[in-house]
C-alpha cells in the first residue's frame, strides 16, 4: 500500500527534478516508502544506509523536513515500542 496520492508522487518528484537541476539530490518517493516499509529497527537503518549510499554517505537534503517534521519516523517508529 502507497502512502502517497498520484497528485503527491508527481508534486515530489517535481521536486526532485527542479533541485537536482540545481545540484540537490532531494529524497524520493520510492526512498519515502522504503522507510515506511520498514518493520523494524534493523530495516530502518538499512534503509538509511541505502539511502545514504547513493549520495556519498550524506543523507538527501531534505531530510530533516520530510523524514523528521513531517512525523514520518515517528510514525514508523512506534511500531516498534
Amino acid at each position: 500500500m502507497s502512502y502517497f496520492t498520484k497528485a503527491d508522487i508527481e508534486k515530489q518528484e517535481e521536486r526532485a527534478r527542479n533541485a537536482e537541476e540545481r545540484g540537490l539530490k532531494l529524497i524520493s518517493v520510492a526512498e519515502i516508502q522504503s522507510l515506511l516499509d520498514c518493520q523494524t529497527a534493523q530495516d530502518w537503518n538499512d534503509a538509511c544506509d541505502a539511502i545514504k549510499g547513493v549520495r556519498g554517505g550524506q543523507y538527501p537534503e531534505d531530510w530533516f523536513l520530510q523524514v523528521n517534521m513531517s512525523g514520518l519516523m515517528g510514525t514508523v517508529t512506534a511500531r516498534w515500542q
